[in-house]
């Protein structure tokens, strides 16, 4: 299809198109007069068999343009007697359209054009009458996927959010989302030209996997424009979803208030609000743009929930950049500083039980996603005196770690590396205050520790001396 694109695209940008006449497409009038009404029913069979006749009719075949080589001169006579055309036959040529366009690069030229003004009704028509909502039909009750049915309507009517992605998870890998040409032509058409009303359309509607299809062809700033707009939480649920689902690019300022005033709209409901951090923030790594949003409206947050955003924050001892990133930006640039500090040692403290609390087998110090949050909040908000306190109390531990008894060697390598892992962090403290004393007594521990010495990188993980000797110089 890449050549029709390029095609379809160099005619729409030259603007170019010849003089035709209306009379131009009789030919295709005759055609969906004989099956207009079944075709815009949503009938796919009626839909292709009118694509493959259209094919005939003008000697034309989008998914093959090299094989014909008129098409061109086709192409720009089918749009130039497009947008002749005025009154009710419009509606008649959406099959047409939806037939030749690709990308919304037709769509878009007929937008620009007014063309599409007269359709708004028959649109809604057309987005009202589709019928999306999984049913179990002649399925047996005790099957899994009747059950699966059941729990996901139950979900909807709860507003259970685990039970709805559950089957909207299983939904998309197993059958997935077949687009429908009428249902992307009327949703894209109507999120150009009256947002308000798609909105009102979208807020009637109860079903995740019905905003799953009508939003398939919106483009992402419209979505988040709808669910700004729209009351629906379930609408207001799938478009972050589906505007930040593993999305690497940066929101522009515009978006970002928009997802601001979404975060702010689920915070409103404690339950709905819980749900929607164990949804997004648990695994940053599947949603890094909606984290600095997330900070910026911190400050509008009250205790309790912001306190219940804190708790939601998943410390493991796995390490990604972009998790890494994303939470970077939710909590370093929060605007004001006592409340900055008063969540950066919040979760500096969970951060230090984790890794008193972490029992499983130690290769080398724990960095975590947060640790980024650690080190600053040794370097803004800790005091010379304490930072001094903590390390001589690490250190101490470090030289006298061959006095105490334990169990087994693995218990004694991980109280080694918590300890170092602590010791890392704690270390930042050291240029700050001019530590002499303490940076000498940490290198020496570096210098002369056999485990680390010997200590063996796992993938593309760097050692605790490698980390030491980058960090802490």
């Amino acid at each position: 299809m890449e050549k029709y694109i390029k095609l379809l695209s160099n005619i729409i940008d030259n603007n170019n198109l010849p003089k035709v006449e209306a009379s131009y497409l009789d030919r295709y009038f005759k055609l969906v007069d004989n099956n207009f009404l079944e075709t815009l029913n949503n009938n796919n069979k009626a839909f292709y068999n009118l694509c493959r006749k259209i094919e005939e009719a003008y000697k034309i075949r989008i998914n093959k343009p090299l094989c014909n080589p008129d098409i061109k001169i086709v192409l720009q006579k089918l749009i130039a007697a497009i947008i002749t055309i005025k009154g009710n036959n419009k509606t008649k040529l959406i099959p047409l359209i939806i037939y030749l366009d690709y990308k919304n690069i037709l769509y878009n030229y007929l937008i620009k054009k007014g063309f599409t003004n007269d359709l708004k009704q028959i649109l809604i028509h057309i987005l009202k009458g589709m019928k999306l909502i999984p049913d179990k039909h002649d399925i047996s009750p005790f099957h899994w996927e009747a059950e699966a049915i059941d729990r996901y309507k139950q979900g909807i009517k709860n507003i259970n959010i685990k039970d709805i992605y559950d089957f909207v998870n299983s939904f998309e890998r197993g059958i997935g989302i077949i687009p429908n040409g009428f249902i992307n032509f009327s949703a894209f058409v109507l999120s150009e030209i009256d947002l308000d009303n798609l909105v009102i359309l979208l807020d009637e509607r109860k079903d995740t996997i019905t905003f799953i299809y009508l939003l398939y062809n919106v483009p992402e700033k419209e979505k988040l424009k709808i669910a700004a707009k729209s009351n629906n939480i379930l609408l207001k649920f799938e478009v972050i979803r589906e505007a930040l689902h593993f999305q690497k690019q940066e929101p522009d300022e515009n978006e970002k208030i928009l997802i601001e005033k979404i975060i702010l709209d689920f915070s409103k409901n404690q339950n709905i609000w819980e749900q929607f951090l164990e949804f997004y923030v648990t695994y940053p790594l599947r949603y890094p743009q909606l984290f600095q949003p997330l900070g910026r409206i911190i400050e509008k947050l009250n205790i309790k929930q912001r306190d219940t955003l804190l708790n939601y924050i998943k410390i493991d001892n796995h390490y990604d950049a972009d998790s890494q990133k994303a939470l970077n930006s939710c909590f370093t640039n929060i605007s004001n500083e006592e409340l900055q500090k008063e969540i950066l040692k919040n979760l500096f403290n969970r951060w230090k039980n984790f890794i008193d609390n972490y029992n499983d087998f130690f290769t080398a110090i724990i960095l975590t996603d947060i640790i980024n949050i650690a080190v600053a909040t040794i370097k803004n908000c800790t005091d010379k005196n304490d930072i001094i306190y903590n390390l001589k109390q690490i250190v101490n531990n470090l030289n006298e770690i061959d006095n105490r008894w334990f169990k087994d060697s693995m218990e004694r390598r991980n109280y080694f590396y918590k300890q170092m892992s602590k010791l890392f962090v704690y270390s930042f403290g050291i240029n700050k205050y001019g530590l002499k004393d303490e940076k000498k007594k940490i290198q020496n521990i570096c210098n002369t520790s056999l485990e680390l010495k010997y200590e063996q990188p796992i993938g593309n993980n760097k050692t605790t001396l490698q980390l030491f000797n980058q960090y802490i110089d």
